[in-house]
């Protein structure tokens, strides 16, 4: 857990650590995400700190989101997803999905052109 004693060590710790701030997720409407993405979702965990930093993430239909994520992982292949959604939900999840998908699609194609034989997944 080196990356979270960095990220708190930078931020001087955030809401966001206090788990007990966290929002709870419907427990059927996570059991529906897991039977649409299988492993490719994230935990109950994540989905609630996701939430908690985007709280229309909660309003989303669970098909509209399992859509989204499968779109950004084809856009992303190689990246963790549900980690990168963890982490900043409004940016990959806050604006129309085309518009998203087409910006992170021109993004990684610069990455890919700029680091040449570099395995840009793990830049990412």
């Amino acid at each position: 857990r080196v990356g979270a004693a960095v990220r708190h060590r930078r931020t001087g710790g955030t809401a966001a650590d206090d788990e007990a701030k966290w929002p709870q997720v419907d427990p059927d409407k996570y059991k529906q995400l897991e039977a649409l993405l299988g492993g490719a979702f994230m935990s109950l965990r994540g989905l609630r700190k996701a939430a908690f930093k985007y709280p229309p993430l909660l309003k989303m239909d669970a098909a509209e989101l399992a859509m989204r994520l499968v779109g950004l992982k084809q856009v992303m292949a190689g990246c963790d997803v549900a980690l990168l959604v963890e982490q900043e939900p409004q940016l990959y999840l806050g604006g129309r999905r085309e518009e998203v998908e087409g910006a992170l699609s021109t993004s990684m194609a610069l990455l890919q052109r700029g680091l040449a034989g570099a395995d840009v997944a793990q830049v990412v």
